[in-house]
């Protein structure tokens, strides 16, 4: 008897594919591991394209580990510029920019979901306040995605 299959939390991401990002009636499974960055790779058994879970995160293709990005967008929340950011870190000045552009690229599509989806916009969620400064657009977004991110695209 055939065990069932375990539930897989991740979708298709080819925008080829009828069953991108849709989880409803999607077919993945497990197929091996990435050789050189030992993550889990999944195929889609409709489009027949292999994948890994961090495709479309702002951890796709980065050699920095999940914590040390993490540690570099709480340091732009908090207001730190770019070089200030380098020497608490230790990371070249372009890596944390090219890092920043990613999260800032991921963050507006991230919003344009949100107002097609749910007719949210992020940048209204933090309303000003008489005597509260409230950080720029890009920065709210990248807190939001902060406090509700997942290692899966939505």
């Amino acid at each position: 008897m055939v065990r069932p299959r375990g539930r897989i939390d991740v979708v298709c991401q080819n925008p080829a594919c009828h069953y991108y990002r849709l989880e409803e009636g999607k077919d993945i499974i497990k197929r091996g591991k990435d050789a050189r960055t030992s993550q889990q790779r999944y195929y889609c058994k409709h489009c027949k394209k292999f994948f890994m879970a961090t495709k479309g995160t702002i951890l796709f293709r980065r050699h920095l580990p999940e914590t040390e990005i993490i540690t570099i967008c709480k340091h732009f929340v908090e207001k730190n510029g770019i070089r200030s950011i380098e020497r608490i870190t230790g990371h070249h000045r372009d890596t944390i920019g090219n890092l920043l552009t990613a999260v800032a690229e991921h963050a507006t599509e991230m919003n344009d979901i949100l107002i097609q989806e749910l007719g949210v916009n992020v940048g209204l969620l933090f309303p000003n306040r008489v005597g509260i400064s409230f950080p720029t657009p890009l920065k709210v977004i990248v807190n939001h995605l902060l406090n509700i991110w997942k290692p899966r695209i939505c």
